[in-house]
């Protein structure tokens, strides 16, 4: 992952995708090995989702992303690098 190349190099951004979810369950993800101390998602920010699926048929002007998420945080992993 790099630094946003239009910062001073405090933003950080990833971008991944999953398919085959099923509604109504609950996922855990864990992105791990970043290098930041700290992160706006320990103060309560959410990671921006785009679902295909809810999407598919609703007019443009109402599609969107959505924060969303629980127990969102960013933390040191027990992994080496």
């Amino acid at each position: 992952m790099s630094n946003d190349t239009n910062s001073t190099g405090s933003n950080q951004w990833f971008y991944f995708s999953v398919e085959g979810m099923k509604p109504k369950k609950e996922y855990t993800f864990s992105v791990i090995n970043f290098t930041k101390n700290d992160a706006l998602f320990n103060y309560g920010m959410k990671p921006v989702v785009y679902s295909m699926a809810e999407n598919r048929g609703v007019p443009d002007i109402e599609r969107g992303w959505k924060r969303t998420g629980n127990e969102v945080s960013y933390k040191r992993g027990k992994l080496p690098r």
